[in-house]
């Protein structure tokens, strides 16, 4: 299945338009990114919280045959297996591909009469289990290429980094010092730092070089090459900040760039935040060149980050540090 990449920017940009309605801000994202993945069978967006049970969903918008509480059958039917191994590890990708897709009967009964054997889908999460699935619902099974999964799974991390802006905005944390609705850094569209909360402006010169990157990304390389100008849009600066655009009087633009740091998981005393971060991220079925492309760190660092982590658990392979980890955290939960 090959999909068209001409909306790859124009859904990061949407995404970040982090001050609208909740359900405006679905809606138009769904409108972005339906031509490339529309099957002729409908398109649909909601937004959920696995973690969850059964799977909570709201907002459902689209244009669709099935009848909303169809579709929310659908959703909230699935077992919690394929919850797992697909809410919680898949950033783009088909319902088919998950494995345990055979047992979501519901699917079937409701779906099939309309032609619909499977969906598509941006699935934009954290590990908290928010997320929004954004797609479309297709004839037949299928499958797609390494070279859209790949772009698409950006495109995905940064629609969960927006999501959680969203939310960090309407609803700042308690430790929150300062307001959440201030950005910790402006910076013109050339990149010069015009202001700076303590501690940041010494970051100006990686500050500067995210805005350069997105001017990149969001210039005529958005149309000769969408792919690598999604790669250079990277989702977070440093791990820590997202970058926003604001219009001033007289149309002058402004980048903000907010904290927006992914939330931190429980882990083993011993691992350092950023190893409890990379480790999270790691749980959800993220690849090592995905950690780094969503952290803005280069795949090496990332590498080494895991392999202390590894050491730290006395363990060897990826896989057993997943596992491990896991169980941490399951026998840690109460």
């Amino acid at each position: 299945m090959k999909l068209a990449t001409h909306a790859l920017v124009d859904a990061i940009e949407r995404a970040y338009l982090v001050d609208l309605p909740e359900r405006e801000w679905l809606a138009g994202l769904l409108e972005t990114v339906a031509p490339a993945l529309d099957a002729g069978h409908g398109t649909v967006a909601y937004l959920y919280d696995a973690a969850s049970r059964p799977l909570e969903v709201w907002n459902f918008v689209g244009d669709f045959p099935p009848t909303p509480s169809e579709l929310f059958d659908v959703v909230t039917a699935a077992d919690d297996e394929y919850v797992a191994q697909s809410y919680l590890v898949t950033p783009f990708g088909t319902a088919s591909s998950a494995p345990g897709f055979h047992r979501q009967v519901t699917f079937g009964r409701r779906l099939h009469k309309y032609g619909i054997h499977d969906a598509i889908a941006l699935n934009a999460f954290d590990r908290t289990g928010l997320g929004a699935w954004i797609g479309a619902l297709l004839p037949e099974q299928r499958t797609v290429s390494g070279e859209d999964r790949a772009s698409w799974e950006r495109v995905s991390r940064h629609v969960a980094a927006a999501l959680r802006l969203r939310r960090r905005l309407a609803s700042p944390p308690p430790s929150e010092r300062a307001p959440a609705t201030e950005p910790d850094a402006i910076l013109s569209t050339t990149g010069k730092l015009e202001h700076a909360v303590d501690g940041v402006a010494a970051e100006r010169a990686n500050l500067a070089d995210a805005v350069r990157r997105l001017d990149r990304a969001r210039g005529r390389l958005r149309k000769t090459d969408p792919p690598a100008a999604v790669e250079a849009w990277r989702v977070l600066v440093r791990g820590r900040w997202s970058l926003v655009d604001r219009f001033e009087e007289g149309g002058r633009r402004y980048i903000l760039a907010y904290g927006n740091a992914s939330p931190a998981g429980p882990s083993p005393e011993s691992f350092t935040d950023r190893e409890r971060e990379i480790v999270d991220l790691a749980m959800l079925g993220h690849s090592p060149k995905l950690i780094a492309y969503e952290l803005g760190l280069s795949p090496s660092t990332v590498r080494v980050h895991l392999a202390n982590a590894s050491r730290k658990l006395g363990v060897r392979t990826r896989a057993e540090l997943v596992t491990r980890y896991r169980a941490w955290i399951l026998a840690h939960s109460s």
